[in-house]
């Protein structure tokens, strides 16, 4: 069977509002915006403990304060001259780390800009950058985790690796990466022409570094080695009654009082939502013996009850401390969504 090109008027009709826009979604987008956001984050956190360890010093002098807001603003505007002046995927890991740097150092104030005092050690501050990170997630999650990619955006993004072989050559890896997303577009008006242009770009056996991409791949790779392994799927629960069992106990404590300048209710909304998790994960224990696919739904619906709500709540109540909770629900979410996409592989292979 043949995939012949898609050829009338019709065609380019009857595509969505961004294809005829000329914006296709990137394939790699979903790592690029993981890496500035994971970068953001570890860019507050280090802020934070080194001008803890440093005594808060301050750039400037005669009445003048350089804030680091402005350092995050110039990375921030560096990352947009980089994204904005090259071609091609490379640039892109590089800004992502750039852009997330300077994000961390923007968002890190944001103390002093709600507050009329300019308060940097703002309370609420810590539940504020964690709702933001998490809205964020949310935005990445709508633009790329809802719709599956359309065949000519797989053959864009196949046009946009060409562009990088056609100015520094081809390594092999990187050829067949090309090659596959062309694969992905076959039919679609151009996707020959693209091909054939993959085959003609001379050879290069020099990979670019690309530290990012590289670390990325590791953790996808060791992920997946874990989905086929019965204890992973018990680790991952366990996890997630651990994280549950330390909320519960700072929610216990303000529903107490005992946390001061916190209302009593913040404390029972807690516990009201590590009770959520709990029976949403105790479902998808009982329906996972029967499909695992589902059950995988249930305890991820689980992990986002904690991550949009429980943890914002213990964000505000405890403040940094409550950054390793965030960082076990992250990583169980992301295991969760390798197992998921290793099911739904499985599943249609044998549809």
């Amino acid at each position: 069977m043949t995939n012949e090109p898609k050829t009338g008027p019709g065609v380019l009709a009857a595509r969505g509002h961004l294809l005829r826009l000329g914006a296709p979604r990137d394939t790699s987008a979903v790592r690029h915006l993981v890496t500035f956001l994971v970068t953001s984050v570890v860019t507050v956190l280090v802020t934070r403990a080194y001008l803890a360890a440093t005594g808060y010093p301050q750039i400037g002098g005669g009445g003048l304060h350089l804030a680091h807001v402005l350092w995050g603003g110039l990375l921030m505007a560096l990352a947009m001259m980089l994204l904005l002046s090259y071609v091609g995927p490379t640039p892109r890991s590089l800004g992502a780390v750039v852009g997330g740097v300077g994000f961390g150092l923007f968002i890190d104030e944001v103390g002093k800009f709600v507050t009329s005092d300019n308060d940097y050690f703002y309370a609420p501050t810590a539940a504020i950058i964690y709702f933001v990170t998490v809205l964020l997630v949310l935005v990445v999650e709508g633009l790329h985790g809802r719709r599956a990619h359309h065949p000519a955006e797989y053959l864009a993004v196949a046009a946009d690796r060409l562009a990088a072989g056609l100015a520094g050559g081809f390594t092999p890896a990187a050829r067949e990466e090309a090659r596959t997303l062309a694969a992905k577009g076959a039919g679609e008006p151009g996707a020959d022409l693209v091909a054939r242009l993959i085959d003609a770009v001379p050879a290069d056996d020099t990979d670019v570094p690309d530290p990012v991409r590289g670390a990325v791949h590791r953790v996808v790779r060791w992920l997946d080695g874990l989905v086929d392994r019965t204890w992973a799927a018990w680790l991952v629960i366990s996890v997630l009654l651990v994280v549950g069992a330390a909320e519960a106990l700072v929610g216990v404590r303000v529903a107490l009082g005992l946390v001061p300048g916190l209302p009593q209710w913040t404390g029972v909304a807690i516990l009201a939502a590590v009770a959520a998790s709990v029976v949403l994960m105790s479902v998808g224990i009982v329906v996972g013996r029967r499909d695992h696919l589902a059950g995988a739904v249930w305890v991820r619906r689980a992990v986002l009850v904690s991550l949009l709500f429980t943890q914002l709540l213990v964000f505000r109540a405890v403040q940094w401390t409550a950054a390793f909770g965030l960082l076990l629900d992250a990583i169980a979410f992301v295991g969760l969504e390798v197992a998921l996409r290793e099911e739904r592989m499985v599943k249609a292979r044998g549809a």
